[in-house]
């Protein structure tokens, strides 16, 4: 059966990440940012599309610019080319906590339950209720093991 792509527009306000490469966010402000998200079959009504079933890891970083850990994670962690490299193969968004009481970082931060800064999240390829959290900051080959476990 071959899979369709659908494009889901999210608006969340981004801060910068620090790191370089293809996954650092831009500067500053409202970015609308385009998900790709392969299914092999319609996404029920009232699922959440980032919830449908696919093929790669999803990896959600919640950070906060007056956390030292997160500028520490964005310097060392998220910019190490191993780091860069593996996540090519997942679905990586961004939040900024820095203000969480802001409407979107609050409903973000409730729903995954971070109550920790910086948060990694990554949800399983194939298992959708596997998630695995990471709190404060985490060397790379913490990062990288968890995200082989999510590719699996």
């Amino acid at each position: 059966m071959l899979a369709r792509i659908r494009l889901v527009l999210l608006t969340i306000s981004l801060a910068a990440c620090g790191g370089a490469g293809g996954h650092s966010p831009p500067a500053e402000g409202p970015v609308a940012v385009a998900v790709a998200v392969a299914t092999a079959a319609p996404v029920a009504r009232g699922v959440e599309p980032a919830l449908a079933p696919v093929a790669r890891p999803i990896v959600v970083v919640f950070r906060a610019s007056w956390a030292a850990a997160s500028r520490e994670l964005a310097e060392r962690t998220l910019a190490d080319p191993r780091v860069e490299q593996a996540l090519v193969g997942a679905e990586v968004s961004y939040v900024d906590a820095t203000d969480s009481e802001e409407p979107t970082a609050a409903a973000a931060l409730a729903r995954e339950h971070v109550s920790v800064l910086p948060c990694i999240v990554i949800q399983a390829a194939r298992d959708r209720n596997a998630r695995e959290y990471l709190n404060g900051f985490v060397t790379a080959e913490v990062l990288l093991a968890a995200l082989d476990r999510a590719s699996q």
